[in-house]
């Protein structure tokens, strides 16, 4: 439904306001304009970050009518209640935060547990050679090594290792995201799961090789 108006409120739009260009506007501005009305801010917001949260969600589940109507869901409230909505200057974290509460009340909705970590090992990514924590010179079996240690971390593991490392998020954003008050706890749940990871990887004596992680 949100995609068909999309198409009425561009061609209602003036076309000297160019939210596409990203130079022009900061993550504040864009979300102000938003909540003051803005249509192109709102489409900006919505285009701009549309693959980026199916692409997040389907890290829960591979349902995609689910992932898209939680989507599609979240858009809807948050232009119904965008004069009501705090101010961001970091959009995605915002965006993230709120579906990955919308995914997990449903998933969790349609099982007896109530922890993440507890009743489905949710939460899987595919460790690649363009993504830049990883050593490119890494054989296929070191890869599947690798991808087999990334799966026996916790899923709040892998989640904060996505977040850090692929979405370049910071520990605060991370915190935000996963529900955390305090950014350091965000940092722990990183720091763990490399330790783990590497523990993984120097237990293979048929070989040497190491992440390139680096703390910020």
């Amino acid at each position: 439904m949100i995609r068909q108006n999309l198409q009425h409120v561009k061609s209602l739009q003036p076309r000297s306001v160019k939210w596409e260009d990203k130079v022009r506007f900061t993550d504040l501005e864009v979300w102000k304009a938003f909540k003051g009305g803005s249509e192109s801010a709102f489409i900006y917001i919505y285009e701009g970050y549309y693959d980026a949260l199916v692409n997040y969600g389907f890290k829960f589940s591979k349902d995609k009518d689910l992932i898209q109507d939680c989507i599609q869901d979240m858009f809807v409230e948050l232009r119904d209640r965008r004069k009501n909505l705090s101010d961001t200057d970091k959009i995605k974290p915002y965006l993230f935060k709120i579906l990955r509460l919308k995914i997990l009340k449903i998933l969790q909705k349609n099982t007896k547990y109530t922890n993440i970590d507890e009743g489905f090992k949710s939460f899987d990514f595919v460790i690649s050679y363009e993504e830049h924590l990883i050593n490119r010179q890494l054989s296929e079996y070191q890869m599947a090594r690798l991808q087999k240690a990334v799966s026996n971390l916790t899923t709040k593991e892998r989640e904060a290792i996505f977040h850090f490392y692929y979405e370049l998020h910071s520990y605060e954003q991370i915190a935000q995201i996963m529900g955390y008050s305090d950014a350091k706890v965000a940092r722990n749940l990183v720091y763990k799961a490399v330790n783990s990871l590497r523990q993984a990887l120097e237990a293979d004596s048929s070989s040497f090789f190491m992440l390139t992680f680096t703390f910020l």
